[in-house]
């Protein structure tokens, strides 16, 4: 439910970060995305803290 300001707020943040690519309005993951996104997945299912204390600085990066 993201309006388009904010959706293109964090592919900039994303892509400025490397964890991902855009070309031709195609959006890929880069290797370091691709490992954020399973560790954020994993977290997400689990919800166990342990899991998010690495992912801080990185989940920092999408906060509103």
């Amino acid at each position: 439910n993201w309006r388009k300001v904010r959706a293109n707020s964090v592919l900039q943040l994303a892509e400025k970060n490397n964890m991902i690519t855009i070309d031709n309005q195609i959006v890929s993951l880069t290797d370091k995305g691709l490992e954020f996104t399973e560790k954020a997945l994993d977290y997400i299912v689990t919800n166990k803290d342990e899991k998010i204390e690495d992912m801080k600085d990185d989940f920092f990066l999408f906060r509103g």
